[in-house]
This record gives C-alpha cells, sequence and structure tokens, in this order.
C-alpha cells in the first residue's frame, strides 16, 4: 500500500467516523468545528538550527460534533461532546544519517481515535481510545524522505534502524481542575487566589477582559 492509498483512507475514516456518529444519533447532534495542528522542527529557516530533534514532526487533525451549540462549558453527560481525531508523527534518532548505537529507534506513528469531554463538579474530564499503527506500513518515512529532498535536507533511510511494525490500542483518561473549582475551593478555605478569582469571574461573565487584567496588574507582588 502507498503513503498516498494511506493518506487517502486516513482522510476517509476521518470523515466518516464522524458521520456515522451523527447519522447514530438524533437530529440535535451538531458538527462544532475543526481543528489542525502541525510542528516541525526542522524549519528553522532562516533562523536556527535545521536538524531533526526526538519528536521531529507530527500532524493531528480533529472534528467536534455535539448535541448542543457550544455555549463556552463542556457538557455534564458524557458522550454529549465527542471529539474524532487522526494524527501522524514521526520519533527519530539524533543523526538521521548515522544514529549511534542506542539512540531511539526511528518511530512513524498513525493514530485514529475518538474522545469524549465532558465536565465533572468542576473537573474537566476527557475519555477516549486511538488505534495506533507503528513502523514502516504506515508509510511515513516516504512522506520524511520527500520533504527534506524537498527541502535540501538530509535523505532518510532509516529501514533497518525502525521500531516493528505494530497495531495498538491506546486509551486516554485525563482530569483537570478548573479554575472555577480552584476558585470555589479557595473561597471555602478562605484563601486569597486572586488570578483563579478572575478567571472564574471571567467564565462566569462577572467581569470583562480589560477589567480583569486591570485587577490583576493593580495588585502587588506581595498579594500573590
Amino acid at each position: 500500500m502507498t503513503f498516498s492509498t494511506r493518506g487517502a483512507l486516513a482522510l476517509s475514516l476521518l470523515v466518516a467516523l464522524p458521520a456515522g456518529q451523527a447519522m447514530a444519533q438524533d437530529s440535535a447532534v451538531q458538527h462544532l468545528g475543526i481543528s489542525q495542528v502541525f510542528n516541525n522542527d526542522w524549519f528553522g529557516m532562516p533562523f536556527g538550527a535545521r536538524f531533526d530533534r526526538g519528536r521531529t514532526g507530527s500532524y493531528q487533525a480533529s472534528t467536534v460534533w455535539g448535541r448542543d451549540a457550544w455555549d463556552g462549558a463542556l457538557p455534564s453527560d458524557p458522550f454529549a461532546l465527542m471529539e474524532y481525531r487522526f494524527r501522524g508523527e514521526i520519533i527519530a534518532p539524533d543523526n538521521l544519517s548515522a544514529p549511534a548505537a542506542g539512540d531511539r529507534l526511528y518511530a512513524p506513528a498513525l493514530y485514529f481515535g475518538a474522545t469524549t469531554h465532558f465536565e465533572v463538579r468542576g473537573l474537566e474530564v476527557a475519555l477516549g481510545a486511538d488505534l495506533a499503527f507503528l513502523g514502516d506500513q504506515t508509510g511515513l518515512m516516504g512522506l520524511h524522505d520527500t520533504i527534506h529532498q524537498t527541502f535540501g535536507g538530509t535523505s532518510v533511510d532509516l529501514s533497518n534502524f525502525m521500531i516493528e511494525d505494530g497495531i495498538y490500542l491506546n486509551t486516554t483518561v485525563e482530569g483537570a481542575a478548573t479554575a472555577r473549582a480552584v476558585h470555589q475551593l479557595a473561597d471555602k478555605l478562605n484563601i486569597d487566589m486572586p488570578i483563579c478569582t478572575v478567571v472564574a469571574d471571567l467564565t462566569t461573565g462577572k467581569t470583562d477582559v480589560a477589567t480583569a487584567l486591570n485587577a490583576l496588574l493593580s495588585r502587588s507582588l506581595k498579594e500573590e
């Protein structure tokens, strides 16, 4: 299977997953948005170091669907807000031309997954899973080599210094306390936490950004 075929398959899955979810739910399900994140350490041109580092490059595209229109707050029910994502990533040894023995192996990876985001008592929760395809089967080394050849970089051929092909299930379980929850706890304990107070006021609409910034800037450092 060539990289172009894999790429087409990846994009097809990226579109088909949320579409299938939307069809399976009632008509209230709606598309909330798309996000893309791209990073590459080699392109320091015209400034910076032009060489690959450990996490040499990645690209992620996500599409988000929800039962209700986005109002700035996470829903309280799991699966009411769903993120479907595709991610490609390359982890490389320090030297692409002559990797040192014992250095990290070349590790290309493709991920296809879904995550639900919701809030429970001020705790932002993310639960999800990704199917991860690793190794030469991803075809990412060919893309890496093409990019380097196009922009005058070192050719990439690490077939003998690469992790083995594999398919794995990667799970995500995350929880983060929001500033509002921290503010509520601090308030109960009678602890002054101005930054959390300002963020809580912003998220609840009690103040605007300009007023909030002025409130922080007017405080002395000792009060923090």
